[in-house]
């Protein structure tokens, strides 16, 4: 499989992946974003957009938190390599005006995204 190629909505398993790969790409999701998803539930939720909608509402902190959406400044979105979670910039987001839009991820940068999918992943932030 051609990362490259894959969509949001492909089906792993339409696009050749088997019981195996499912256990491969369940420990390499643990890997790279510190999250847990059993290759049965790779078998449950078979497309990047189920997985990660299954992940975002198991977790109190999704991959992109939005803090405040509120506000004409230009949006700051926090993005670090530290082990710790979109939790760590609760007290920062506390300080700043209300007219300040504010995100954060908790994974580093070059594990949620790859050239063009930029765009797509900043919406998630607004």
């Amino acid at each position: 499989m051609d990362p490259a190629h894959i969509g949001r909505d492909d089906n792993f398993f339409d696009l050749g992946g088997t019981s195996l790969r499912s256990t491969e790409l369940s420990l390499r999701i643990r890997d790279v974003f510190r999250e847990h998803i059993s290759p049965a539930l790779i078998f449950k939720y078979p497309t990047l957009r189920e997985q990660a909608e299954y992940l975002d509402s198991h977790n109190s902190f999704p991959m992109v938190h939005a803090f405040n959406t509120q506000g004409d400044k230009t949006p700051l979105i926090f993005i670090h390599t530290a082990n710790a979670g979109s939790e760590a910039y609760v007290p920062l987001a506390a300080k700043l005006p209300p007219d300040q839009p504010f995100s954060s991820s908790r994974t580093p940068l070059g594990s949620i995204i790859t050239g063009s999918r930029l765009y797509d992943w900043a919406n998630q932030c607004s």
